[in-house]
């Protein structure tokens, strides 16, 4: 039977990121089962307050405040944000899942869904405190984000973690998660999707050259910057270190890099699947607070032999050695032996990338993650 659903998440698309990406796939999921999602985020500047971009799936976008280059919005309250959520309360919801535990829209979504009486799911996407690599800025941020949770529990919300990463850090902060939602990938689409974008033509990489990629924001903590000490450290005839993805250390990596260090800026799915379908390995050297990082997901959707931190989820992604090499410490050194290790034996290193895909086609589809929300909701009636 069909029924109607909304999403409050803080970011949504143009806005590029993992919770973003979460949302839409995730909509579209619902949308694809037979039922009616209303998403409801934050506004962006030339975009419609409502929108309608595939039949069945409404997004509405709140008037809003777009601090720190966007990634931390705050709500207007002004007539326009309280006549659009007067206008949502009329529609009649089954359940309420709300993106992330600190955003102010995140207290919207709590608020709302108790007022009107509707099973209200938590979602949490972190694995330790939020931060930008500001010291200054961090501990400002830090505070901001427990008042939010604070906040958030007064309405009693049913927790849940994207990843056991996710659960863990939930039960430090004295929240009992009821259980895991995954994020998720489509990993047949992923692949079917990819462009066909030839990068070692067009870097004029040599024929025998490895080439070890990355995909994420140029931010602190992400490791873009761990990769470039990698690559320094490596013969430059022996691989390329391909970057994907845009942010503020750009032009810093640029200004230092070696020559086998290429930053390719951002690039759309077809492109990144393009790169990750010629990589020899994907290197993930995140101190990020990450739930359950999409591009590890979409590495291994490529069965691309995977060398990351113990970041987010990447565990349950990679349970043991026979999926991947999972590193405790971004070190530089680290990571080259890693690199270094799989490329001296493709055999075992293709077999730990058809384990880690076989694993994510298995347990990460968007169809389990839909059923496992459903459930949840399903659970607090």
């Amino acid at each position: 039977m069909s029924q109607r659903y909304a999403i409050f998440s803080a970011h949504y698309a143009p806005h590029t990121g993992g919770i973003e990406q979460f949302t839409e796939c995730l909509a579209h999921e619902l949308v694809r089962e037979g039922h009616l999602v209303d998403v409801v985020t934050s506004q962006v500047a030339g975009l419609a307050p409502k929108e309608e971009p595939v039949e069945g799936l409404l997004v509405w976008r709140l008037p809003s405040r777009n601090l720190l280059d966007g990634r931390l919005p705050l709500a207007r309250r002004n007539a326009g944000f309280r006549a659009m959520m007067a206008e949502l309360a009329k529609v009649h919801h089954d359940g309420v899942l709300v993106n992330a535990r600190y955003y102010d829209l995140s207290l919207e979504g709590v608020r709302f869904a108790r007022k009107q009486g509707i099973p209200v799911v938590l979602l949490d996407h972190s694995s330790a405190p939020i931060g930008f690599g500001v010291p200054g800025l961090d501990s400002v941020v830090h505070l901001y984000e427990r008042e939010r949770t604070r906040r958030i529990r007064r309405y009693d919300p049913a927790f849940y973690g994207v990843s056991l990463a996710s659960v863990e850090w939930l039960r430090s902060m004295g929240i009992s998660a009821r259980g895991v939602i995954h994020n998720a990938v489509d990993a047949e689409g992923f692949r079917t999707s990819s462009s066909g974008r030839d990068y070692r033509t067009e870097l004029g990489l040599a024929p025998g050259m490895a080439i070890v990629s990355f995909v994420g924001r140029l931010v602190a903590g992400k490791g873009a910057d761990v990769l470039l000490e990698i690559a320094r450290r490596m013969p430059q005839e022996v691989c390329a270190f391909l970057v994907a993805g845009d942010g503020p250390q750009y032009q810093e990596l640029a200004n230092k890099a070696p020559s086998s260090y290429h930053l390719l800026g951002r690039l759309n799915k077809p492109d990144v699947s393009a790169l990750l379908s010629q990589s020899d390995v994907f290197c993930f050297p995140s101190t990020y607070p990450e739930g359950l990082p999409t591009t590890l997901l979409e590495a291994a959707a490529w069965g691309v032999p995977i060398v990351s931190t113990n970041a987010g989820g990447a565990r349950e992604i990679m349970p043991d050695d026979s999926y991947g090499v999972v590193l405790e410490e971004a070190t530089p050194e680290g990571f080259r032996n890693a690199i270094e290790g799989l490329l001296s034996n493709r055999d075992q290193a293709l077999e730990q990338g058809r384990a880690a895909r076989a694993n994510v086609e298995h347990e990460f589809s968007w169809r389990h993650t839909a059923h496992a929300l459903l459930e949840a909701w399903s659970r607090e009636h």
